[in-house]
């Protein structure tokens, strides 16, 4: 029954049902903002300040990768990507604050931004952002694009887009987290896919 399915959910999740949401192979659990799955069965974003993290059991070193559009207005070209590196799955983490996290995301200025957020209490520290110009690789509103973050042990981490290495960065105090999942500034951004390849 109804109560059964919702009881098995957050044993599961170890959160309560409303807060995750199912969504192709995955179970999210939404920490910050809103999600739900639209009519073509993407992931899409419902408010501002947008995380939500996978529900299993990690993701260490390999890649991670999704493929996004940001189609609901200009102010959703801003900053929507994946993040990895997460240092528990935490019942008190917030925008920018709690767990340590890098965030691997697009910018509104067409860059492939890499950052690490939350980390030796530091709300946000950039770590490289490339026009994506630069490499040849197009990236306009309403459009989708594919990032994708391998990483390595010894605190490798190269950034793709559109299959294009764009940045590679050997964190020299790499964090240890194994949660994973998406980002999203503002409303109006779609997920159509999220793969991991887990080494």
């Amino acid at each position: 029954d109804e109560s059964a399915a919702e009881s098995e959910e957050e044993l599961i999740t170890g959160f309560p049902a409303e807060e995750c949401v199912t969504w192709k192979d995955y179970v999210l659990h939404i920490a910050n903002g809103d999600f739900h799955v639209n009519a073509l069965g993407d992931i899409e974003t419902t408010d501002n300040d947008n995380i939500a993290v996978v529900m299993d059991d990690g993701f260490k070193t390999g890649k991670i990768s999704a493929k996004l559009v940001a189609n609901g207005g200009e102010e959703a070209d801003n900053d929507n990507g994946i993040i990895f590196g997460l240092e528990d799955v935490p019942t008190d983490y917030f925008w920018e604050s709690g767990r340590p996290y890098y965030f691997l995301f697009v910018s509104d200025a067409c860059e492939l931004y890499l950052a690490k957020v939350a980390y030796n209490d530091v709300p946000w520290t950039p770590i490289a952002q490339i026009p994506l110009s630069d490499h040849g690789v197009i990236y306009s509103h309403g459009s989708p694009i594919t990032i994708t973050a391998e990483v390595l042990d010894g605190g490798v981490i190269n950034c793709y887009a559109d299959d294009q290495l764009i940045i590679s960065y050997t964190d020299p105090d790499p964090l240890k987290g194994e949660g994973y999942g998406i980002r999203g500034e503002w409303q109006g951004v779609s997920w159509q896919s999220l793969t991991v390849e887990k080494n």
